[in-house]
């Protein structure tokens, strides 16, 4: 899981050749499979460091919007599916429905700056597997993502600067400032 193998080399060529809009519009989420009890979907796509396919659970997607939402206050965030309460979630056409959406959720995630180059995406994407817990054990994704640096006002700021290359100082505005733009 998470790493290239012979048969993916032919489509990691093929996307090599590709333009960033055409690698961005290649992820796909589907093939949902039950391990334990507990339904994965599978992501195939491209990034800086080539061709993957990963399994990911709802509950990362939502954990990875939910950061998005609480790290990037003000700014845009796609929409994932909401959570079924009600109805048979392991039913093959809600499953496709909702690998659709997901899908959705992530093209849009992906045709954004800022959440493309983010260490939120990056930790869904390819999450630490040197980061283990006192029993050995490889820290799930969402704790991962929960345990990315706070992020402050400055961090923020300096992230919608580099992201959206915004060079304009940002300075106080005061009343006296704004009677002399309306002028």
């Amino acid at each position: 899981m998470g790493e290239i193998d012979a048969n993916d080399s032919v489509m990691f060529n093929a996307a090599m050749m590709r333009s960033d809009e055409e690698k961005l519009a290649s992820v796909f989420v589907g093939d949902p499979v039950e391990r334990q009890g507990k339904i994965y979907f599978t992501i195939r796509a491209f990034d800086d460091e080539g061709n993957f396919t990963i399994e990911r659970r709802f509950s990362e997607f939502e954990a990875l919007r939910k950061a998005f939402a609480s790290r990037l206050c003000g700014m845009y965030i796609p929409k994932i599916p909401k959570s079924s309460f009600f109805g048979d979630s392991k039913d093959l056409k809600f499953l496709q429905e909702r690998s659709f959406h997901l899908e959705q959720f992530l093209k849009k995630v992906l045709r954004l700056p800022y959440l493309l180059q983010s260490g939120e995406l990056k930790v869904f994407v390819r999450p630490d597997q040197q980061l283990v817990d006192k029993e050995g054990i490889v820290v799930e994704i969402v704790k991962q993502i929960e345990m990315l640096p706070e992020q402050t006002i400055e961090m923020l700021s300096y992230r919608i600067k580099s992201i959206t290359r915004f060079e304009q100082n940002i300075t106080s505005v005061t009343s006296k400032d704004m009677e002399t733009q309306s002028a």
